[in-house]
């Protein structure tokens, strides 16, 4: 293994502390949704009763973020138009399973069962602002 310079190492520490502050944070979000239960909302497929177990914390109940959630950590509006509109529902489904792109959103597959992710993403489409 070879040593890295100083200039190096402050590089890629930084790199390597941001990437392990996203995995663990990541994995912080998951075990706290979950609750260290086996079944989220008592294994109902009840939309409104998991987004509120398990989305609420960084989306709000009304899904609307706190402002500090969407300005450190990007979390949208998923009442805003341009979500509602922007996002197919089988887009919003694998959203919900398979988390973001940037993995700041954690995966829900293996949390929640294919029904309760359906019912979230019905639930998701009732939040639109009229």
């Amino acid at each position: 293994m070879t040593a890295l310079s100083g200039a190096d190492c402050g590089k890629h520490g930084a790199m390597y502390t941001q990437w392990l502050r996203a995995v663990f944070g990541g994995l912080l979000i998951v075990a706290a949704a979950g609750g260290c239960r086996s079944e989220v909302a008592g294994g109902r497929d009840d939309g409104a009763a998991i987004f509120r177990e398990v989305c609420a914390r960084c989306h709000g109940a009304d899904g609307v973020p706190p402002e500090s959630m969407a300005k450190t950590l990007g979390v949208r509006d998923l009442s805003a138009a341009e979500f509602q509109s922007g996002i197919a529902d089988e887009v919003l489904r694998a959203r919900i399973r398979d988390g973001s792109e940037s993995r700041r959103m954690p995966a829900f597959a293996g949390v929640l069962t294919d029904s309760q992710i359906d019912a979230v993403a019905a639930y998701v489409r009732t939040l639109a602002k009229p």
